[in-house]
């Protein structure tokens, strides 16, 4: 079973930008960074500039990220990277770590009643001999 989930961001991104104008990236770092570049007019050398950095979440998968510009507003997907899940004894586990945590406290807990039933039918055993 898997289960995908995603972050929505958008932006209102100021009147004038263009598509073109705009770039969405990400880097090694997990950050993700929106720079906007247009020209003010066409007469002078004016420029309109933004940029903006915000921390990509702990199990994003980055190369999943996906962005798209509709009527002034900047919109952001950032799916979650598919996290399987197991199961064990019935029980829902969402990593592996966590499932092999639980199978050997399974089997901690069959040994220490095991143990302890033997020990008990052994001095039952001892008693009923003498």
């Amino acid at each position: 079973m898997k289960k995908i989930n995603s972050d929505l961001l958008w932006f209102y991104i100021f009147t004038g930008f263009k598509k073109e104008q705009l770039k969405v990236e990400t880097d090694n770092w997990g950050t993700l960074k929106i720079y906007g570049e247009r020209p003010v007019n066409a007469t002078n050398n004016k420029w309109s500039r933004f940029h903006k950095e915000i921390k990509i979440s702990i199990g994003c998968d980055t190369n999943s990220i996906r962005a798209k510009f509709s009527h002034g507003l900047l919109f952001i997907a950032m799916p979650k990277e598919a996290v399987r899940e197991h199961f064990i004894c019935g029980v829902e586990t969402r990593n592996r770590t966590k499932a092999i945590k639980v199978a050997i406290g399974v089997v901690f807990v069959v040994s220490i009643g095991t143990y302890i039933a033997r020990r008990v039918t052994n001095d039952e055993n001892i008693q009923l001999i003498s």
